[in-house]
């Protein structure tokens, strides 16, 4: 292995001959046509391409063989097409050698013509100048030279024009590292490094076989004529399915290239397939090996096929490596991938037992209890150790000695960045003492916290998952009149069972472009899944409403997002609150998908009489007031209620008051007639 100084020095030696063998080149063809038009004197050039070989040989046995050396020993670049890359670095870097090049030319052209790299490279017209320089040639097939007239098959062969690639221009100098135009979507990870997130394997939790599986994949690339095989390891967000395939390359001693599905996704068509070539190509001039991340993302909503992969898979299958892939469902893979084999392995969610043990070891925070940790928050790996650096954080600049209080706030603050402008989290200050329920919603709220709190046992540990399937998640109705406190509740639940509620953006999740909104919702619904937090629609028969008869585009459109959330609430896993003052308008085929329905209906007179005594804080001045009298002559929700009596708060805040039954009685006029109602 030659230290980074010697490499330097082979490099620089390396280009330095080149430009100079190209120079000299150039000088003789040019003196030739000169005094004979007629061509190049091919003698000559013969000597010139058989130095130019030694030189290669040279090279190629050095230590540490020069990145340009790569272009022929893993993309089969022969001799001759060297020569053109050379001659094209020669034109960006020598102005002698650019100018040599002009005088060769006939045409008025800034670059490199056709003619000029035929006669310079080949010696005049031949079959394999045309076979190197066309468009199915290594060299524009590779991506390693470019087109400058347009690229225009209209185009006159004489007058097309050349560059060379910046990638080619970077091994040149040296440069051992992915294309820079792929950096929006890849990243390529050296043997050597592998990145701060690839923690060992020893930190991390697989299911059964898992492992074992993958790595016997990965050591059997070292059969010989063998198709490549596509493997996609399959599960939930966050369990470290990048990282196991990070691991087990990097322990193989084979670099690899990780692929960003979610960038490609955004691509054009035409962006598509550069990408895909590019990334081929890369696999082979880096000899690594393609991992697909988060591959599902490429696949259209519903379905399991998707151009865009197929695309991408036809390429890879070129490279002749295998293509590694990561995602939540398993993609159908096309025959015409030339790919031997597509293997799922399934990688299933960590027991809770596991989970207790996975936060005993990120946690480094005392009297923390992990199997309450475990059981309420049944978090991905990834999202654990996430968890765990926030808590660390919090605790030294809080000096707090709770520590499952650190951990849980250390939660909500980490579930909130998944989530980004699709949702804001809910605060509730409110208690179980500023809300009142009937008997009937009492029950109804208790067996729905049961739902969430109990259903790793009754699912997991009783086995009622492979009873019931699909449908595991907690999709709770919340029904009702205008202020009568569904949002109130819904946000109180979800702090009594201790996990962050976040209310979603409805503005943020409808587009007017056909897909956008699915994708949204796509998005909504993988992250509350894997932070396992709460998704909260109010009004939401704005999403949820009945289908109807086609008319329009507008109506198609806004039929296929109601048919989408019944598939996604069909396979949910999480837990979603609806909120709905009109009951009639959800979609009928929504309610075999509910879990619980708390109706909410305009409270009796003494239910509205505990509202009255309740929206009045211990510390406010107040009279002596006659709530009987109140609740009796005003029907009104508990909402309208909370409104009347902080209106008659700033009424006697302004006169230096107590807050008195004349102020209250005001209020609550203006708010009755609010509702619609005349007060009498």
């Amino acid at each position: 292995m030659q230290s980074l100084e010697d490499r330097s020095t082979t490099i620089a030696a390396q280009l330095t001959h080149e430009l100079a063998a190209i120079e000299q080149r150039l000088r003789a063809i040019v003196a030739t046509h000169q005094h004979a038009p007629g061509g190049p004197p091919n003698a000559w050039l013969h000597q010139a391409d058989h130095q130019a070989a030694e030189r290669a040989n040279m090279y190629a046995q050095a230590a540490d063989t020069p990145p340009m050396q790569y272009l022929a020993s893993r993309l089969g670049v022969e001799a001759s097409e060297q020569t053109v890359l050379w001659l094209l670095i020669a034109h960006e870097m020598s102005d002698v050698s650019r100018q040599l090049m002009r005088d060769l030319s006939t045409e008025n052209t800034a670059d490199a013509t056709l003619s000029v790299l035929r006669t310079a490279a080949f010696g005049g017209t031949t079959t394999q100048a045309w076979d190197a320089l066309g468009t199915h040639g290594r060299l524009q097939r590779f991506g390693l030279i470019e087109r400058t007239d347009g690229g225009n098959d209209r185009v006159p062969l004489h007058r097309q024009t050349f560059k060379v690639a910046a990638r080619v221009v970077d091994l040149a100098l040296g440069n051992v590292r992915l294309d820079q135009t792929l950096a929006p979507v890849a990243q390529f990870h050296h043997v050597a490094s592998g990145g701060s997130d690839f923690a060992p394997l020893a930190a991390l939790t697989y299911a059964p076989g898992v492992v074992e599986y993958t790595d016997a994949m990965i050591a059997a690339r070292d059969r010989t004529n063998a198709l490549p095989q596509f493997a996609a390891l399959i599960g939930a967000k966050g369990l470290g399915k990048r990282l196991l395939i990070g691991n087990l390359l990097r322990n193989h001693q084979r670099p690899w290239i990780e692929v960003n599905c979610s960038a490609v996704a955004t691509l054009e068509a035409s962006a598509v397939a550069a990408t895909a070539r590019a990334l081929a190509r890369e696999c082979r001039l880096l000899d690594a090996t393609p991992v697909l991340c988060n591959v599902d993302t490429l696949l259209p909503v519903g379905k399991r096929s998707s151009a865009v992969l197929d695309s991408l898979l036809v390429e890879l299958a070129t490279a002749q490596r295998d293509v590694f892939a990561t995602g939540t469902r398993m993609p159908i893979v096309n025959e015409v991938n030339s790919l031997g084999a597509a293997i799922a392995i399934d990688c299933s969610e960590p027991t809770s037992q596991q989970r207790a043990g996975l936060w005993a070891k990120c946690l480094t925070l005392p009297d923390v209890d992990v199997d309450l940790l475990a059981e309420l928050y049944p978090l991905p790996p990834s999202m654990m150790a996430r968890v765990a650096r926030t808590a660390t954080a919090k605790a030294i600049a809080s000096q707090q000695r709770d520590g499952n209080a650190i951990v849980i706030d250390a939660i909500a603050d980490v579930v909130g960045d998944t989530f980004g402008d699709i949702a804001e989290r809910v605060v509730i200050t409110q208690n179980w003492n500023d809300i009142v329920l009937t008997d009937d919603q009492r029950n109804d709220v208790a067996e729905l916290m049961a739902r969430i709190v109990e259903r790793q046992r009754v699912y997991q540990a009783w086995g009622f998952a492979n009873k019931v399937g699909r449908g595991l998640g907690v999709i709770a109705l919340f029904s009702g009149m205008p202020g009568t406190g569904k949002t109130m509740l819904a946000g109180m639940i979800a702090a009594n069972v201790g996990l962050p509620i976040f209310r979603v953006d409805v503005s943020q999740i409808s587009s007017k472009w056909i897909g956008e909104t699915d994708k949204n919702l796509a998005t909504l619904f993988d992250a509350a899944e894997t932070s396992h937090a709460i998704l909260l629609f109010d009004e939401a028969d704005a999403l949820f409403s009945k289908r109807t008869e086609v008319k329009s585009s507008n109506d198609h459109h806004a039929n296929t997002t109601v048919s989408y959330l019944l598939q996604r609430l069909e396979a949910f896993k999480g837990i979603c609150f609806l909120t709905t003052n009109h009951e009639k308008s959800i979609d009928e085929a929504f309610r075999r998908r509910i879990s619980m329905h708390i109706r909410f209906a305009l409270p009796l007179e003494e239910e509205r009489l505990a509202m009255w005594l309740a929206a009045i804080p211990a510390a406010a001045p107040v009279a002596a007031i006659d709530f009987e009298k109140l609740a009796k002559r005003f029907a009104m929700s508990g909402g309208y209620i909370r409104n009347a009596v902080v209106r008659a708060a700033f009424l006697a805040a302004k006169d230096n008051s107590a807050i008195t039954y004349d102020l209250l009685l005001i209020a609550a006029q203006r708010e009755y007639e609010a509702m619609g109602h005349l007060a009498h």
